[in-house]
């Protein structure tokens, strides 16, 4: 509901600011604009009615053109019933695709005022970050920071999309990250800047769980193609010292190797992979993997 109210009423001193500071330049802008006539978006707030309270959600910098040039006139606010967490809540998502550009630090703030949040406990990574407008890996950096600080507490428990609770003690586990490594091995290290979500980045191990290894271009194979047509094969029954040949028409079977993967003994199943394969080409296959699995989230 919209309505007309008093600004002296509108509480901001409760933790609904997720900007680190407002801008002067701004509100000045937003003063000058009132002068001349111009009607800015409501306020977005919410009434507190046991305590009787009305608390700004969004609209700080509005808020505060309007004290400066029309503090006895009364402001246009759009009023919702809730609570003081409701607009903390609510303050977080704001600003996300409106009103003045956030900075890093604006965005970091929001993120972690959002895992302090109750409603934001048990959420997972991705849904903090659809709420707040950042990158899932900026939440994972916050929280993992926030975790090593005793801030907030280590959990294992997430609540999913379709409200399926989702244990997340093993994700990421047994990741392939080269020994050492810090982002300017990562695919998404740019410049001096992580670009998955336009900011500075810290060594690989203080920094995400998301790192892309770069993966250099395979050398180019001068050996001749195998005879495909004319395959010797040992027999599987019987006298395994006699061979016999037979024409080989399944194309697909290029490049096949039999190969024991034990999938209860992972450190057996690395041994068999390394013995088989160049380092080059297994971590071009776990790019692969991993470009896979993205595709199949999204």
């Amino acid at each position: 509901m919209t309505m007309l109210i008093d600004p002296k009423r509108i509480r901001t001193d409760l933790g609904t600011q997720m900007r680190v500071t407002i801008s002067d330049d701004v509100v000045k802008e937003y003063a000058e604009a009132m002068q001349a006539g111009t009607v800015l978006p409501p306020l977005r707030a919410f009434f507190d009615e046991p305590n009787d309270m009305i608390i700004l959600a969004d609209g700080f910098h509005r808020l505060a053109a309007h004290m400066m040039v029309k503090a006895n006139d009364q402001i246009l606010v759009e009023v919702a019933l809730g609570t003081v967490e409701d607009a903390q809540w609510e303050s977080i998502g704001a600003n996300k695709s409106h009103g003045l550009r956030r900075t890093n630090e604006d965005k970091r703030n929001a993120a972690t005022q959002a895992l302090r949040h109750p409603k934001g406990v048990e959420m997972s990574d991705r849904q903090i970050a659809e709420h707040v407008g950042v990158h899932h890996v900026t939440v994972g950096t916050v929280r993992k920071e926030m975790e090593l600080t005793g801030e907030i507490h280590q959990s294992h428990s997430r609540i999913g999309r379709d409200g399926r609770t989702i244990n997340t003690a093993r994700i990421g586990f047994g990741k392939f990250v080269p020994e050492g490594a810090t982002c300017r091995d990562c695919l998404y290290y740019e410049d001096g800047i992580c670009t998955a979500d336009g900011v500075q980045r810290l060594p690989w191990e203080a920094a995400c769980e998301e790192f892309g290894v770069k993966v250099p271009d395979p050398p180019p194979r001068n050996a001749p193609p195998p005879d495909y047509d004319n395959i010797v094969f040992e027999k599987c029954k019987g006298d395994r010292s006699k061979t016999d040949t037979r024409i080989h028409k399944n194309r697909n079977l290029k490049d096949t190797i039999n190969v024991l993967l034990p999938s209860n003994d992972p450190q057996l199943f690395a041994v068999e992979l390394r013995n088989r394969w160049s380092p080059e080409y297994l971590t071009a296959c776990i790019v692969a993997l991993r470009q896979l699995l993205t595709d199949q989230d999204s």
